[in-house]
């Protein structure tokens, strides 16, 4: 018996792709690494916010603090979620962290993710987060899922390397 499950793919081309899920503990750590790199990035804007808001109030004065607000949180949003767009758009379904952990996400038939899955899963991100929803979904679904995966048909899996042989056999007649 396997410590992963393995699941198997068949393309259009008849091809079978044969895949390890990550598991809870590799997904994890991958989050773990994205959120720190989201944090230092999140403060490092918060500080250069904190000082371009306190200039826009001198220069608009008074009732300019509901903007200051709404602007901040749509910008936090945008981070937040653009974070993961980019990077596993980018990376071909990797983040730092899930480059880190050695995992990568790809869709349900064995293709790599597009930007569109990337969209629907970092959208998605915050309810999974609410409440460890996605935990438990990750937990209880037969192809370890959790709800950004469900809605945009995605499969997280670890990144395997090819072994190649450095030891060549040659046939006596050769």
């Amino acid at each position: 018996m396997s410590l992963f499950n393995r699941i198997k793919i068949r393309t259009p081309e008849s091809v079978e792709l044969e895949f390890t899920l990550a598991g809870i503990g590799n997904r994890t750590i991958a989050l773990v690494v994205d959120y720190l790199i989201w944090g230092a990035v999140l403060i490092g804007l918060l500080i250069f916010w904190s000082i371009a808001s306190i200039q826009l109030q001198r220069y608009f004065g008074e009732g300019i603090e509901i903007w200051i607000s709404a602007i901040s949180i749509l910008m936090t949003f945008a981070v937040y979620t653009g974070y993961f767009v980019l990077f596993e758009t980018l990376w071909r379904g990797q983040t730092p962290g899930k480059r880190y952990s050695k995992i990568r996400v790809i869709r349900e038939d064995g293709q790599p993710a597009g930007v569109t899955q990337a969209i629907l899963r970092a959208l998605i991100r915050p309810i999974d987060d609410t409440f460890f929803i996605g935990l438990l979904l990750i937990v209880l679904t037969k192809r370890e899922k959790r709800l950004g995966d469900l809605l945009a048909g995605t499969l997280v899996i670890q990144e395997e390397s090819a072994i190649v042989s450095a030891n060549f056999a040659v046939s006596p007649e050769a």
